[in-house]
């Protein structure tokens, strides 16, 4: 079944859902279309959870609205300011500096940000940065590749 099946069956419309999510019509149904597509990568992860949470068989009309409801402020929610994330980096450089504990990660991170920067990714490349990929939307994030 289809994200777009999906809402139907819950009674769930695109305008309704637009206005709960404040984008317009045309983004959703882009955004809807990547994700039936399987192009989840596109897709911001505040979406994803949404639209991995409708897309479950036992979840209603009532627990869908409920669920976009109690999350909306965090799908809506712009992504962090830039000097937010710049101080968020120097922190956690200074944290790499001082402990330990995180070593044994960052050959798979400088991996990571090396098959990030290339100009095409393999079906290995990509299953190298799976795990990357859940710890970003575990965390509500978008990895964006």
């Amino acid at each position: 079944m289809t994200l777009k099946e999906r809402l139907r069956h819950l009674d769930i419309k695109i305008v309704d859902l637009s206005q709960m999510l404040g984008i317009s019509r045309p983004t959703l149904y882009k955004i809807i279309e990547d994700y039936d597509d399987g192009v989840r990568e596109k897709i911001d992860t505040g979406y994803l959870a949404l639209f991995d949470y409708l897309m479950q068989d036992d979840v209603g009309k009532n627990a869908a609205l409920s669920f976009i409801v109690k999350n909306i402020i965090d799908i809506k929610k712009p992504q962090e300011s830039k000097q937010q994330f710049q101080g968020a980096k120097k922190e956690f450089v200074a944290l790499l500096q001082q402990e330990s504990k995180l070593d044994s990660i960052l050959p798979y991170l400088i991996d990571c940000h090396k098959i990030l920067s290339s100009p095409a990714m393999s079906d290995r490349d990509k299953e190298r940065l799976s795990a990357l990929r859940e710890m970003y939307c575990k965390l509500n994030l978008n990895l964006g590749a």
